[in-house]
């Protein structure tokens, strides 16, 4: 991820997998505080967590999100 008008690294988030049968998706995520509170990590989650849902999901309505730290 980068800043638009600096261009400079902020962070990063990942899609590390899934498995169809738990219905688990992993991913992964940081961001520069300096960032924080601004909702970049929250659109950037739910982008990951869409495409995890469509994607490893066969019955979406069985999808579920769990967070753990």
């Amino acid at each position: 991820m980068e800043d638009k008008q600096t261009k400079k690294l902020i962070g990063s988030c990942n899609y590390l997998g899934g498995d169809s049968n738990s219905m688990r998706v992993e991913l992964g995520y940081v961001l520069s505080n300096k960032y924080w509170g601004r909702g970049i990590m929250t659109e950037a989650v739910s982008r990951i967590i869409q495409f995890g849902s469509e994607n490893v999901c066969e019955d979406q309505r069985r999808f579920s999100i769990v967070i753990t730290c």
